[in-house]
């Protein structure tokens, strides 16, 4: 098998050895550098990673999910009466609440544009 200088199977190579026709200036033989393989199934590549489609729909639907639910989970923290003291400043609950709400935004985000990249 073929691999990468990273160490990880370049997309769209097969076990086979290379066509001893196409030989490269440095001596290696096989497909072109950075030319586009196609995808033998149906599995979506991004690096050196083949995932197959439906894990990408999932990864997708996950991240849209986060992004749909945690604002409006926000929304009902923030009028929570826990969230402000009796002085109106913020409490340790609308903190953690806040943290908890960024990190999965970002990590819903995160998600959708790997499943997105896993697509294209």
């Amino acid at each position: 098998m073929r691999t990468s200088p990273g160490g990880c199977r370049r997309p769209g190579t097969s076990p086979r050895p290379a066509q001893p026709d196409r030989t490269h200036r440095d001596g290696r033989t096989g497909s072109r550098p950075g030319a586009r393989a196609s995808r033998p199934g149906r599995c979506a590549t991004i690096a050196c990673v083949e995932l197959p489609v439906a894990w990408s729909v999932v990864l997708v639907v996950a991240g849209a999910w986060s992004l749909v639910v945690w604002p409006q989970f926000w929304r009902r923290v923030a009028k929570d009466p826990r969230s402000r003291d009796e002085a109106g400043r913020p409490t340790r609950f609308l903190t953690v609440h806040a943290v908890l709400v960024t990190v999965s935004l970002v990590l819903g985000a995160a998600v959708a544009l790997l499943g997105v990249l896993t697509l294209v």
